[in-house]
């Protein structure tokens, strides 16, 4: 808090409060609201880190549950780790804006408290415990669920169905993408592992079974990126990239409207300071302005009357206003 207050305090001297106001209102803006689109349930952080943080978030809530003995010096690490891990997903699970990143804080106290585990069974050469079977549900679950999507991204309509809700989601089906089914073998690389981790544990190899699960975990992400990434950038984002990249030479301005994206900086490479958003939108402007948004966004941007539609793609709707 010394540091955090020392720091707000040389900004405030330097350039008033204008910063330190801008970053209270964001704080109540990301806690009371569904900021930049980016909303989930009270427990979302706690599903972005026991599966993106598989198998070790299982290690850890064992852990958590029973911890195991330690020194005092390990002890007391331990509590703060507790502490740290506590204090982040609470907050963050109370804050309405979820974003996956958010809860990145407890990655480093997650994998503390499952190294701990981790220690017991390699050092004692002792069972894995309740987790064993945990690992195998909550594993089996991930690598069935990588293996059925290429499968039902060949039959997109019957998801569409299911989507009918979301009009944005639904058109972003829309997008050409080519599944063959060979993307299911990175879930099969898991199911793989698991089922060997499991019979090297029943003959009490306890060491080789956590050098199979950790080792084919790191496998099973290199294949799913390898696999899926593509695939899925095609559905979430590709129409909007494709856009920015057209503009990449072009004098003009590029943003976005509904949603917030740093995609226009980086792909229109855009590198000249933009005007406030009202400039852009009913201000005057020296060079041609482009606007993105999804397609329930629409009506706002017709509704700032400057704009007019050139285009739309999957789910994204694209504007341009003339100097």
């Amino acid at each position: 808090m010394v540091t955090l207050g020392l720091w707000f305090a040389v900004d405030l001297m330097r350039n008033g409060p204008t910063f330190a106001v801008a970053f209270f209102w964001r704080q109540v803006a990301m806690l009371t609201t569904e900021d930049a689109g980016h909303g989930g349930f009270f427990g979302y952080h706690v599903v972005v880190l026991l599966v993106g943080c598989f198998p070790a978030s299982v290690f850890a809530v064992q852990e958590l549950l029973k911890p195991a003995a330690s020194s005092s010096e390990l002890k007391d690490h331990r509590q703060w780790m507790v502490v740290l891990f506590f204090v982040v997903l609470v907050l963050f699970s109370l804050v309405k804006t979820k974003i996956v990143h958010y809860s990145s804080l407890c990655y480093s106290p997650l994998t503390y408290l499952a190294a701990l585990q981790l220690e017991r069974i390699w050092v004692r050469n002792e069972a894995f415990g309740w987790s064993r079977f945990a690992l195998g549900i909550l594993g089996n679950i991930i690598a069935l669920v990588v293996i059925a999507v290429p499968f039902i991204g060949m039959d997109i309509e019957k998801l569409r169905e299911l989507l009918a809700g979301d009009p944005f989601a639904q058109a972003n089906l829309g997008a050409e993408v080519d599944w063959t089914g060979l993307e299911a073998i990175a879930g099969l690389v898991l199911l793989g592992s698991l089922t060997a981790a499991h019979f090297l544990h029943g003959a009490k190899r306890y060491r080789s079974s956590l050098v199979v699960i950790f080792g084919g975990s790191a496998l099973f992400i290199t294949t799913t990126l390898f696999f899926f990434i593509r695939n899925i950038e095609a559905y979430s984002q590709r129409a909007a990239i494709t856009f920015f990249e057209e503009r990449q030479g072009e004098r003009c301005y590029v943003t976005t409207k509904g949603y917030k994206s740093y995609a226009p900086w980086f792909y229109a490479r855009t590198s000249q300071t933009m005007p406030p958003e009202e400039v852009l939108f009913r201000g005057p402007v020296d060079r041609p302005v482009y606007l993105s948004c999804k397609i329930t966004s629409v009506d706002e941007v017709i509704a700032l009357g400057t704009f007019s539609e050139i285009g739309r793609n999957n789910g994204f709707v694209f504007f341009k206003r003339d100097p």
